[in-house]
């Protein structure tokens, strides 16, 4: 891991621009809200990684929704009082219903029926481990709609 800005250019930027022509072709778009001058602690191919499996889940999940929008943020927070950056993905699918959410980041499990979206249910548990190994955290955020996944990491 290394400290870099996150600005220019940005791994959640440079990310939504490469899979932007992919989402079109899906009928998704990506709303993306970087704030400028982050720092953070990182890796940038485990970041890229991350907020792609993010981005593929949201998509992947929000099939059906009527709101096609991925909205992808990266700002500065607190964090039990450390000063963080937050990268958020979020959806208008769904959600996760409440009985998946204990095993959500466990390997192989998944919270869809057999019917659900193609996968192994490896993406968020490899995600969360990327997290960790740079000091940082991935989680699931409870919201009104729609799945929401922040990775925080080290400001």
């Amino acid at each position: 891991a290394f400290v870099a800005r996150f600005l220019r250019p940005s791994p959640p930027r440079e990310l939504a621009e490469r899979l932007q022509p992919t989402l079109d072709r899906a009928g998704a778009i990506i709303d993306l809200d970087v704030s400028p001058e982050l720092r953070a602690t990182f890796d940038r191919d485990a970041v890229t990684r991350i907020v792609g499996n993010l981005i593929d889940n949201a998509e992947k999940y929000s099939r059906e929704a009527d709101d096609r929008t991925i909205s992808l943020r990266a700002a500065a927070a607190k964090h039990e009082g450390l000063a963080v950056v937050e990268v958020t993905v979020a959806d208008h699918g769904p959600g996760v219903p409440a009985s998946a959410r204990a095993k959500l980041f466990k390997p192989f499990a998944r919270g869809v029926s057999t019917d659900g979206p193609a996968g192994l249910g490896l993406g968020l548990a490899l995600s969360q481990s990327l997290a960790r190994a740079m000091g940082g955290d991935l989680e699931y955020r409870d919201g009104k709609a729609g799945a929401s996944f922040v990775l925080r990491l080290r400001a």
